[in-house]
């Protein structure tokens, strides 16, 4: 195993530059823009999946976060092979880099009929419109319906007072029936010795009122003939 790791027998990669200041600084140089993008790229989507844990698929975009990631460092490893012959570390770091990028693919294309079953951004902004002018429906309804309640309660206020004056109307006029009796009565009981002499006058009197009252609500004007009800009453 001290074999796989040793790199003791090889020699630095700017040999094979000719350690041409130019092309070394050009190869480090661009290692080193792609390892500091591919390290950027895993951070980000890996800040995504933390704050949003709703994104569909989060293991296919942790595995993608890692096969970027892994390919930066062999990148970063190509840097120091330049001065550091570690052939052997970087062909691991290859091989994990391979293994990562093969499970990406084929998770990758199991999820492909998923992820073209999402829905795209217009199809998810025209059921939000929809969504919306039905919201929108509703608040008008709803408008609707509390102006509608709103004239009913005034209705039923109204209604509700007038009401009460037809009551305090048909106490009063009862009052008015009570006191007529209790005329009726006192009238009759004047000069009557005999209950039979009182009963036969009073109820007369009340058969004459009961009488005229029939004859008022019997006339189809809004007012009785006064000289009918005077002969209805006699």
């Amino acid at each position: 195993m001290d074999h796989t790791m040793d790199y003791g027998g090889y020699m630095p990669h700017g040999m094979c530059l000719l350690w041409e200041p130019w092309l070394v600084l050009l190869w480090a140089g661009s290692d080193l823009l792609i390892f500091l993008s591919y390290t950027a790229i895993p951070i980000a989507l890996l800040r995504v999946l933390r704050q949003r844990t709703e994104v569909p698929h989060g293991g296919l975009v942790a595995l993608f976060a890692s096969f970027i990631l892994l390919c930066g460092l062999t990148h970063a490893l190509g840097i120091v092979t330049l001065w550091i012959p570690i052939y052997p570390w970087t062909g691991w770091v290859k091989l994990a880099t391979g293994i990562v990028s093969m499970t990406t693919a084929v998770v990758l294309f199991r999820l492909i009929p998923d992820i073209i079953r999402l829905p795209s951004p217009a199809s998810l902004a025209a059921v939000n419109q929809t969504l919306s002018d039905e919201i929108a429906a509703h608040k008008a309804t709803l408008a609707s319906l509390d102006r509608q309640v709103q004239e009913r309660t005034r209705e039923l206020e109204k209604a509700t007072a007038a009401l009460a004056v037809q009551a305090r109307e048909a106490v009063h006029r009862s009052g008015n029936l009570l006191a007529v009796v209790h005329s009726l009565a006192t009238q009759s009981a004047r000069g009557t010795e005999r209950t039979s002499d009182f009963l036969d006058a009073f109820l007369g009197r009340v058969r004459a009122l009961a009488d005229t009252t029939r004859a008022i609500a019997r006339s189809d004007k809004s007012s009785a003939e006064l000289e009918q009800l005077v002969e209805t009453g006699l």
